[in-house]
């Protein structure tokens, strides 16, 4: 289940491994009433330079399997996938009102991992996935909010709605209006690309809606559409975006802008070569009422600069280590009494942090001092990265109230904080390799419990425990 769900989780990453096949967008599978669009042709992704360097990137970032010897080839794996589509009619803050429908599109291989884990999946966590059976074709309900479907034809589609589903299928099939008849729309003309092009999308502006200030805002009142586009033409990756203009005089406008944001950007102080040469590659123009900025740069440079990037990035987090077989997580230092320790094995979740992660371990009659220091300290394994949420300290019955400490106040060590929305606090704390989270006691002396809230997820076994120190006796001076 682990490997299924790891392996469907990567498929749907923006990359895939070499084939000679171009999925170039096909508006005819796309709703009429299409509000935006969006395309990744992985196919023409995985064969350039920087989608060569970007595989590489995630094989070596993704984490091993923790309870098996089997492990996944992503750069197989990602060969199953050949194009991703994206569209939806309308906008909305709230991702909850978004009407988005997904379609995949690659090998059998593709077809039959999706369908392995969802079917398997019905058996295990019923719970988070069931069956759909008024639908007519093959569909799954995911946690109730999430639908995927097989239809007959050769892709996967994904959407939030069973109307939505049937409705994308009809559109895939040609029995319903598609963005290729519409020539009302300015999608169409917008998502056409020359060349390789490995990424385009395009969307009209909905000026009620958006709620942006500085440049952004004033770039996007000025527009009614626009679109970007990425892809590479021998050794230069390119970039192309073309705004749509209400009228010539914004047009003027909105060139003048653009063209003052990049020269700023193009003079701004870097100690980084490639990165200054990227930015004075920008070009704006306008022919009409069209908009566009363009910039073209060396691959091998680009890759150059992610390189120089994830190694700053690195240098900045010298406490970050990747979990690796042949390098097991360092056990974190105990401080004071060990008074409990137990490992995160019985899988409450999937492999992502969902509310039925976070559980409790409650430790009895501990005896505390004012001033006591208690260490919660964690050992990842696998992908389960020893998230703590809280802690808290239970007296007697009849006592004073029980007391709460979030994990993201405490004095960390090696462990970084994390939002989430369904935290106590908004946040827990996440280690790579192992830490340490301390705080000191600052009550009476008594018996209590201690009752610590954790994530337990089903790709690892980590190790969590409690350590107590009392606090130091400050010895009177001699007189």
């Amino acid at each position: 289940m682990k490997l299924l769900l790891r392996s469907l989780v990567a498929a749907s990453l923006p990359l895939a491994a070499v084939t000679q096949t171009q999925a170039v967008f096909d508006p005819s599978i796309v709703g009429a009433d299409s509000q935006w669009a969006l395309h990744l042709d992985l196919n023409t992704l995985r064969q350039s330079v920087l989608g060569k360097e970007l595989v590489d990137m995630a094989v070596k970032a993704m984490a091993p399997i923790a309870d098996g010897s089997v492990q996944v080839d992503l750069q197989k794996l990602l060969a199953t996938v050949g194009s991703v589509t994206a569209y939806g009619s309308n906008f909305s803050e709230d991702p909850n009102l978004i009407d988005g429908t997904l379609i995949f599109q690659g090998t059998p291989d593709l077809r039959k991992i999706a369908e392995g884990f969802v079917a398997q999946a019905t058996v295990t966590t019923p719970d988070q996935i069931t069956e759909l059976k008024d639908l007519p074709f093959e569909a799954y309900s995911v946690g109730g909010q999430v639908i995927v479907a097989f239809p007959p034809e050769p892709v996967i589609l994904v959407s939030k709605s069973k109307a939505q589903v049937i409705k994308a299928r009809a559109v895939f099939r040609g029995n319903a209006p598609s963005l290729a008849k519409n020539n009302a729309s300015p999608l169409p003309a917008l998502l056409k690309t020359p060349g390789r092009t490995y990424l385009v999308a395009a969307s009209v502006v909905p000026s009620d809606k958006i709620k942006l200030s500085g440049p952004q805002a004033r770039v996007l009142q000025m527009a009614h559409s626009g679109s970007i586009s990425l892809g590479e033409r021998e050794t230069q990756t390119f970039a192309h975006v073309r705004l749509q203009a209400n009228n010539d005089e914004m047009a003027e406008k909105l060139m003048k802008i653009l063209q003052g944001i990049t020269a700023m950007a193009s003079l701004a102080e870097s100690t980084d070569k490639h990165l200054t040469e990227f930015m004075q590659s920008v070009v704006v123009e306008r022919q009409n009422k069209t908009v566009s900025l363009s910039l073209s740069y060396a691959s091998d440079r680009l890759v150059q600069m992610l390189q120089s990037q994830q190694k700053r990035e690195m240098e900045r987090r010298p406490n970050r280590q990747a979990s690796h077989p042949s390098r097991p997580a360092a056990k974190p230092k105990i401080e004071g009494k060990l008074i409990a320790e137990w490992k995160a094995d019985q899988g409450h979740a999937s492999i992502t942090f969902t509310p039925e992660a976070l559980v409790s371990r409650t430790i009895e009659n501990v005896a505390l001092a004012p001033g006591a220091s208690i260490t919660l300290a964690a050992q990842r394994e696998g992908g389960e990265m020893g998230r703590i949420d809280c802690v808290d300290i239970i007296p007697p019955a009849g006592a004073i109230t029980t007391l709460r400490f979030e994990a993201e106040h405490m004095k960390l060590n090696r462990y970084t904080t994390e939002a989430s929305a369904f935290a106590s606090g908004g946040a827990v704390v996440t280690t790579q390799d192992s830490g340490t989270a301390q705080f000191s006691f600052p009550g009476a002396a008594g018996t209590y419990s201690l009752k610590v809230f954790y994530a337990d997820e089903s790709d690892g076994k980590s190790t969590f425990s409690v350590s107590v120190r009392d606090p130091k006796v400050v010895q009177p001076e001699a007189k």
